[in-house]
């Protein structure tokens, strides 16, 4: 039992480990904190070469998107139910 739980926690932080030059933004990708969320977002519009927006932003919800005329890039990401994970929910990338 106890090397299941101590499994299980390894596992979850496995997913914390991302390219920090270039952070994932795909759905469902999780984030140790609104903070490092943030900050992996605002990365990503700098690799991506655009101006990112920000529509909302507060400690349970992030909701952003490219400032340019007709460009179809948002996000959405939420704080989870342990308050502490941030999970992306929407991306558009188009």
């Amino acid at each position: 039992m106890l090397s299941c739980l101590l499994m299980i926690v390894f596992l979850v932080k496995i997913l914390f480990f991302y390219d920090k030059e270039n952070p994932p933004m795909k759905v469902g990708t999780i984030y140790a904190s609104m903070n490092e969320f943030r900050s992996a977002v605002r990365q990503h519009a700098i690799m991506g070469q655009f101006d990112l927006g920000t529509e909302k932003s507060c400690t349970t919800l992030f909701r952003g998107y490219c400032k340019a005329e007709g460009c179809p890039w948002a996000i959405v990401a939420r704080l989870m139910s342990d308050k502490k994970h941030v999970r992306v929910y929407f991306a558009n990338f188009l």
